[in-house]
Formats: structure tokens, sequence, C-alpha cells
């Protein structure tokens, strides 16, 4: 003590005092971090142990990449009853941040739907300050939301068809060289070039050549940014552990934390905003996408009529009555005064989603959904049956033709329940204290909903390991609980393109099994292995190879 006085140039005395007050500053720190990691313990929860400074990033990480079984172990161990409902639930921690993981549907559907206004917020979305729709937040998501549902309206997705059925109709040429020269087919990375082509083409009215064009350089910018985005990477991990740091971090020095948004200087993005200035240069275009609705809603161009009636979408499913000092939109929605204009940068990253998330969740959809027909020729052949029952030539092929096939829908739903496209967990912040059924959220926690658990639960699917499209039948499918299928999400917060994807994954299927039988072959794996720490399922080799043959 003598030397360090001497050192610092302070009376010993001094010293003494200085070091007394940091140890008792840091043993006050770490008596809170004590007391506020015990608090889901003290709410009735249980869960692993847990590190004082890391939490459980540890058994977060070790989540594997067989999205079966990736929460089944610690729910299973450590997870037990809490309130009146059965089920069970754990308490994790991330960092510092308590987390409940809930399996039981109706408190899934709570907090999902019922008591949306306490749950609005996703995952990181204070920390990164992205302007999407997936992470902004409170009102301005609302808003936002409102402003883009018409965009995949059923009589805008009839205008659509007519597109998607061109690109499809690239597709089937592509096939038919693969079977010209006896070649085994990747649909993984078929799929990727199908989906971005039409999303480009439906959503922002832009033609990229991606199917063609493998090596294209924006399908390449968005096959990087999901490949850079990883739930578990140090930067999300450290915004865990210091979230209000991070936050600083974020504000002053600009820094990000994994974002699925590419910065602002990449391709993709310029990309974008070379689309955005050409929109604005041709004014007189009469192009009704989601683009067209974004500028007029930040007022970049002028509002042009929809004759598509007031959105639905969300409206159906957000109460309470908030939307005050009205101003009704050109796409029927009625907006706040205060609230009522995007921004130039709002439109960016909102574009830059659509072609993100309208690409990839679509063609893993496709790809996956493949894969289990050829494994599964009996289904293969019944879906063959319908489809030859309602039509008649390729050409016939149609929004309404493709929604009217019963059998078609089931097995499209029975795929999504086997390989959902984000396979890992639905995550909502809390914003105030609450209790429902006994069981108590405490403001600023994050609530997980594990998907793959829920699609995977014997108790709410019977022999959950095969695939049975029976589950979905008319008559069977009034059974299942709203929360225990959530390929797309829940509530109001759930994929605002779900019902897009489904049209152009089913219209994809139905063009492809008119006229070729899916197979497996020698470089089908038997059981897909996926990434782990993906935001979306993603096989381990990328790649899923089948054989097509002519029927």
């Amino acid at each position: 003590m003598e030397y360090l006085a001497g050192w610092l140039h302070l009376d010993q005395a001094v010293t003494w005092t200085a070091v007394v007050f940091v140890i008792t500053v840091f043993g006050l720190a770490i008596l809170q971090r004590w007391w506020h990691m015990g608090k889901l313990a003290r709410l009735g929860y249980t869960g692993p142990p847990r590190h004082l400074i890391f939490g459980n990033l540890k058994e977060l990480g070790e989540l594997n990449g067989n999205h079966r079984n990736a929460w089944r172990k610690l729910i299973d161990k450590y997870g037990s009853q809490v309130g009146n409902l059965e089920g069970k639930s754990l308490a994790l921690y991330t960092g510092g941040i308590p987390i409940v993981v809930v399996t039981n549907p109706e408190v899934i559907k709570y907090i999902g739907i019922k008591n949306i206004d306490n749950f609005t917020n996703r995952l990181f979305s204070g920390l990164d300050r992205d302007k999407s729709l997936l992470s902004i937040r409170d009102d301005r998501w609302r808003f936002i939301r409102h402003t883009l549902t018409p965009t995949f309206s059923p009589a805008k997705m009839k205008l659509m068809s007519e597109t998607i059925n061109g690109v499809i109709s690239v597709t089937m040429d592509i096939i038919e060289e693969h079977i010209k020269e006896k070649k085994s087919l990747n649909i993984y990375r078929l799929f990727h070039g199908l989906t971005l082509e039409v999303i480009g083409k439906c959503a922002l009215a832009i033609n990229i050549d991606s199917q063609r064009n493998p090596d294209h350089p924006l399908l390449a910018d968005c096959i990087e940014a999901f490949s850079n985005f990883k739930s578990n990477s140090l930067g999300r991990s450290f915004a865990s552990i210091f979230p209000s740091f991070a936050i600083y971090v974020r504000r002053i020095l600009g820094i990000r934390f994994s974002s699925i948004v590419p910065e602002d200087d990449t391709m993709l993005i310029q990309y974008v905003r070379k689309v955005i200035k050409d929109r604005k240069a041709n004014k007189g275009s009469k192009t009704v996408d989601a683009l067209q609705l974004m500028l007029e809603a930040a007022e970049i161009i002028a509002s042009e009529e929809i004759k598509d009636g007031p959105a639905t979408d969300l409206n159906s499913e957000v109460q309470n009555g908030k939307l005050k000092e009205e101003k009704v939109l050109q796409n029927g929605y009625v907006s706040t005064a205060k609230e009522n204009k995007m921004t130039e940068d709002e439109v960016v990253q909102n574009a830059t989603v659509f072609l993100l998330a309208g690409y990839e969740t679509t063609s893993t959809m496709l790809s996956f959904t493949c894969y289990l027909l050829a494994k599964n020729q009996d289904v293969q052949q019944r879906l063959y049956e319908e489809i030859q029952q309602h039509l008649q030539s390729e050409e016939e092929v149609s929004y309404d033709s493709v929604m009217q096939m019963e059998y078609l829908d089931m097995v499209v739903n029975e795929s999504l329940r086997f390989y959902p496209p984000v396979a890992d967990s639905i995550i909502r912040e809390v914003k105030e204290d609450c209790e429902f059924e006994g069981m108590k959220f405490p403001a600023d926690a994050w609530i997980i909903f594990p998907i793959s658990y829920m699609h995977f639960n014997e108790k709410l699917w019977p022999d959950p390991q095969t695939f049975d499209p029976e589950r979905f039948h008319p008559d069977r499918k009034k059974n299942i609980h709203v929360s225990s299928f959530l390929p797309f999400g829940i509530g109001p917060r759930k994929c605002i393109g779900l019902r897009f994807a489904l049209m152009e994954g089913k219209m994809a299927l139905v063009r492809l099994l008119q006229r070729y039988k899916l197979k497996t072959c020698s470089l089908t794996e038997e059981d897909i292995k996926t990434m782990p720490g993906k935001i979306t399922l993603t096989p381990q080799k990328l790649s899923i190879y089948l054989e097509c043959v002519h029927r």
C-alpha cells in the first residue's frame, strides 16, 4: 500500500480510502447483479445455473443445428410448470437480461396476440436502430406496417400471379437443361434465384436476372447478408452482457451488432437507393407495389388512387383505440397526424428487407418441401392427382387455382411444421410488469417462443417426427391451436408477406409437379443437417440435391 501511495503521489490514508471505496462499489455492483439475476427464480421460474457475468450465454450458444431438438434438452432438463397452465417454462439470462421461455400455446397467444401492446417490440430493436419492420418499435412500427400491408392484398396478389408465372417459366427451362445434361439439381440454390427474381419484380418492380446468372452481384449480396448474421455472434453477445453500454457504443461510435440490414455502403443498399432515385425521376409511373406505397408515405412522390380498400391485416388484431388525430392515406390506412410520413432511410431499409426476407424464407420453404415430397412419393403422387383434377395445362396456374387446392395447402403446412424457415425462436420484449394465469413477466425481460420445440411437441402433434399432411385436413385443422404452429410468427407482428410467400411457393410447386416427378439421388442427404446460429434454416452444405424426371 505504501508503494501504491508513493506511485500515485497520494497520502497513504487517502489511498486506503480510495481502495476501500473501489472495493465497496465493486462489491455493491456484484451484489446488485446477483440480486438481479435471481429475479426469475423469485417469480417461480427454474433454469440452468448461470454465470454472474455471462448468464446462460454458454447454454444458448450450444443450441445445435438439429433444429428439431435444439431447445428440448434445456427445457426438459431445467424447465418446470409455472402458474396455472400446463407446459414447461424456462428461466435463462443473456448477460444480465432475464429471458422466460414459454411453451404453453395459451400463454403464447396472450403474449403474441391478446396483449400485443405490452409485447410489441423485438429482440435488440433498441440497439441497432434499424428502421425496418424487423426492428422498429411501438407506434412507428404500427404506422409502417399499416402502410405496407396493402402490398399483399388478394387483389394485388392476383395481379402479381402473371409475373410470378413468367419467372417460374425460366426455372422450368433451367430444370429442363439439367435433365438434358443428366445433372442432379441443387434446388436450394435454384430457388434462391427464383424467389429473388420474383420479389424484385413484385415488390420493387425491378428486373434481377438471378436465375440465369447465379453469380449475380445482388444475389451474392443477399446471400452474404444472411451468412454474416449470426444470433450467437460476438457483437450480439456483447450487447446482451452490457446492453446500456452497447446502446452508447451504437449511438456514439456507430458500431452495429450483427443486424440483418446491410451497412449503408454495401452494394445492396446502394442498388436500392438507385432504384428509388429512378422511381422519383419517373413520377408518372403507375406501378403499384411496396416501394410505391413507401415513397407515397414518405411524400417523395404523389399518391395514387388505390382501390383495394382499407388494410385489414393488422386492424383485426390491434385494439385499444390508439389511433388518434387520424389522417387517411392513399392505401386506406388511418395514421396519426404525428406519424404520417416515412423517412427516406425507412424507405431504403424496408425495401432492402423486402428483398432479403422475400427471397430467403420462400426459397427455404420451397427447397425443403420438394425434399420432403421426393422422400414421400405417396404424398407427391396424391398431390399430383389433385393438381390434375384442378388444372389441364401449365398456363392455367393462378392465384385462385392454387388457393382452391386443399391437399396442396395441407402439404405446404406440414412442410412448414417440419422445416419452418425461421426454426429457432420468436422473441418479444416486455414493456411493463404483467401477469397471466399465475405467470409473472417482469418489465424489460425477453420472452421466447421456441418454434421447433412447439412444432415437435408430442402433446400438440401426435407422432411429430412423421411427415403427415393429414394433420392439416380441414376437419382436423380446426383443432390445431393457433399458437402451436409458428412458421411465420404470430399475431400482428407476424411476417407481413406470408400470404405472398405461400402463393408464390404453391404456384412454383404446382408448375413443377405438373411436368416433373421429384426423386432423391445419390447426392441427396438422408437427414439434412442445418447450421446453428443462423436466422433462417440453412443446410450445412448449402445444398439440397434432387433429381427431376419427366412424367
